[in-house]
């Protein structure tokens, strides 16, 4: 390809482990996070707020015991954190499982608060390059 050419950009996949989110409102709200798995996956995933030490580990072993299988190439997991809405579904081949009952018993619902929120994934074996992770949230506004 020549210099003439133009590139056009769709899209750009960053390789981080670790994310600032700035929320700027006075009410804590919580976050929306869709992890789809690149490949098959046998270790736990890891969801840390490194600034408050809050932490959701989804433990693969239970993974395993309720589907037969840990997370396979393709899988989907969205995590709802938001307080009265929470929840955390596995996606595979078009149907959805609950897998709530799948979080570690020192887990914590992680909630964005005023200010700077570090969210981290992290394995302490692995690595991170099997997933690939969006969060998303609504600001919330205090009303009368």
């Amino acid at each position: 390809m020549t210099d003439s050419h133009k590139h056009l950009e769709m899209g750009i996949i960053n390789k981080v482990v670790e994310k600032s989110i700035v929320y700027n409102s006075d009410v804590e709200t919580g976050m929306f996070i869709k992890i789809h798995a690149i490949n098959n996956m046998d270790y736990n995933i890891e969801i840390h707020n490194t600034i408050t030490k809050e932490h959701m580990i989804i433990d693969s072993d239970i993974i395993n015991t309720i589907m037969g299988t840990k997370i396979l190439s393709g899988d989907d997991i969205e995590i709802s954190t938001s307080p009265g809405k929470k929840y955390i579904h596995l996606i595979r081949n078009g149907i959805v499982y609950n897998i709530l009952n799948t979080l570690t018993i020192d887990s914590t619902w992680l909630l964005l608060r005023r200010g700077d929120n570090l969210i981290s994934m992290y394995s302490p074996n692995y690595g991170l390059l099997d997933l690939q992770i969006q969060i998303s949230h609504y600001t919330l506004y205090e009303g009368i």
